[in-house]
């Protein structure tokens, strides 16, 4: 895919979303899985296996 002049792969996009994801204003310590499930509109299977193929811990809270 190239954006703006530069060539990305989807699964170099999908892995920095998962590193770079946060709580919403107003919530705090919410765990990983959490966030990808309602990023990626997942359900919480899903959402474990996208943290553990990007070595991500699911339950890692993310303040």
């Amino acid at each position: 895919m190239k954006l703006a002049g530069h060539t990305f792969d989807e699964r170099d996009l999908i892995g920095r979303v998962m590193r770079n994801l946060r709580p919403r204003r107003g919530e705090r310590n919410v765990m990983r899985w959490v966030l990808v499930r309602d990023i990626f509109a997942v359900g919480s299977t899903v959402a474990h296996d996208l943290c553990r193929e990007f070595n991500l811990d699911p339950d890692e809270v993310i303040k």
